[in-house]
């Protein structure tokens, strides 16, 4: 056990839970393990009145990123918070919102957690140089570009 000087030169061990693992990795939606209830059909109902009983047919679902099975679910959520935080800035500012594309160089190393953060930190402050004040920025590892039958990938991210 790794031992640790604490003022009067006592040792003390070195009681750390966990190990930082700075790794990344991207993973596609829907590529892990759906729940056993995930896709079933339901009911949900409720009493109009004494006489009527109105229902309507639901798949169960569990909205992770990761289930075969659900993840459209997931994607419409996300898709959706999005696209209000872009109306609630046109509401509010009365300005079409813009879309920009940042694009690192391509020898650009990012496949780690520390690496990646600064890539990201990187495409907020040129943002910010070009005048973009706030916003919604996904990260694409992979953009397909076809141009004389040659195929070339490339990172990016696109502001909106």
């Amino acid at each position: 056990m790794k031992q640790i000087s604490f003022g009067a030169g006592q040792p003390v061990p070195d009681r750390s839970l966990f190990k930082y693992d700075d790794s990344l990795v991207f993973e596609l939606p829907g590529y892990g393990v759906a729940k056993a209830d995930c896709g079933e059909p339901t009911y949900v109902c409720h009493v109009v009145d004494s006489s009527h009983v109105h229902y309507v047919t639901h798949k169960k679902t569990c909205h992770r990123k990761d289930c075969p099975v659900c993840y459209p679910t997931w994607q419409k959520r996300e898709s959706m918070a999005i696209s209000d935080r872009i109306e609630s800035y046109y509401k509010s500012t009365g300005k079409m919102p813009v879309h920009y594309v940042v694009s690192p160089p391509q020898d650009t190393l990012y496949n780690s957690k520390s690496l990646f953060k600064a890539l990201r930190r990187k495409a907020y402050e040129i943002g910010k140089l070009r005048g973009i004040r706030g916003g919604c920025m996904v990260f694409h590892e992979r953009s397909e570009r076809y141009s004389d039958s040659e195929t070339y990938t490339k990172s990016h991210c696109p502001y909106l």
